[in-house]
């Protein structure tokens, strides 16, 4: 079923939208974790175990081929902006950046050893130079990716593993969350353009949700506290952040593991639990409305793409890749 929620425009209407079901296609994979459309909205890529699926997205999914891998499971899907190279890392540690090649082949182009254990996210600069990556050995490593892919500097941050970075709008900042019970703020420094750690954030609990939401303000969830919706501001006089707000989400009893990202066009803000949240930023944020996607199965996968126009899910038991579309009502 879709959700609907409120959405406030310039004209201060309230008008409501919807993630509407709009197509299904049936896959033989056991278990289908990763989900990732590409910027172009051309090629959906689904992972699961040790190979991603690959299909042509074209109001409706065309299979086209598959990847596999050779002896770990993959563990992070990136594809990067107006082009065709797709990032794999996988539970080893290895990143393979792949070409596509019209609709139905790719080669590797890069295969390089980057973390000692899984890679759990990757984040890259608007001009494509700057590649930061995180797994859970504990590491953040940063990349310059111009005419070759070459390794710049290692942040040591936390012990258990990272789980989650996101880079601010100015790309002079990030923000880590892992299994610890830390929130790490990381700068990149104007002298020398080297990164470090200027803030250590104690937590209740460790978590595996965190986005900014703009310049000096982010979104973090924890695993103990999945229901509520953490707000963290930058201080004008300290620089520092301090939590501003807590937000109740609509509870939902579903394990919904989905990537959470801000839709900036959109005011969207998409939780860890598959929560839809309508975000409004004046002098201090508010949350006008949030509600999340009712699915009839219980473990559910899901990412939503960049512009917010598409919600794309599966589960481990109905074996079924569904879109759903940005729809206003």
């Amino acid at each position: 079923m879709s959700s609907s929620l409120k959405y406030q425009e310039q004209s201060q209407s309230v008008r409501y939208f919807k993630y509407e079901l709009y197509h299904q296609i049936p896959i033989r994979e056991p278990w289908c974790g990763i989900l990732q459309l590409n910027h172009q909205q051309t090629l959906l890529f689904a992972a699961g175990a040790m190979r991603i699926l690959i299909f042509q997205f074209k109001n409706t999914l065309k299979p086209l081929f598959q990847i596999r891998e050779e002896s770990q499971a993959i563990s992070n899907i990136f594809t990067k902006q107006n082009s065709n190279q797709v990032f794999v890392g996988n539970c080893q540690g290895n990143i393979k950046i792949f070409q596509t090649i019209g609709i139905n082949n790719t080669k590797i182009q890069i295969k390089i050893k980057a973390h000692k254990k899984s890679i759990t996210s990757f984040v890259m600069s608007k001009d494509a130079s700057l590649l930061i990556t995180c797994s859970l050995d504990g590491q953040i490593k940063f990349w310059t990716f111009e005419d070759s892919f070459s390794y710049k500097q290692t942040i040591n941050s936390h012990e258990g593993g990272v789980c989650k970075i996101s880079l601010n709008q100015s790309e002079n900042q990030i923000i880590s969350c892992g299994k610890q019970k830390f929130i790490f703020i990381i700068e990149q420094s104007s002298f020398n353009k080297r990164w470090f750690i200027s803030q250590k954030i104690e937590l209740e609990s460790y978590g595996y949700g965190i986005c900014f939401i703009s310049e000096n303000l982010f979104a973090f969830q924890s695993t103990q506290n999945q229901d509520i919706l953490f707000i963290y501001q930058r201080q004008k006089g300290t620089q520092l952040y301090n939590q501003i707000k807590d937000f109740q989400l609509n509870y939902n009893s579903q394990y919904c593991l989905f990537i959470q990202q801000f839709i900036a066009q959109k005011s969207l803000l998409i939780s860890k639990k598959g929560n839809f949240i309508i975000v409004k930023e004046e002098t201090n944020i508010q949350l006008l409305e949030n509600s999340a996607v009712e699915f009839d199965i219980i473990d559910v996968y899901g990412s939503v793409s960049d512009d917010g126009e598409y919600l794309i899910s599966c589960d481990d038991q109905s074996k079924v890749i569904s879109i759903r579309k940005y729809k206003m009502i």
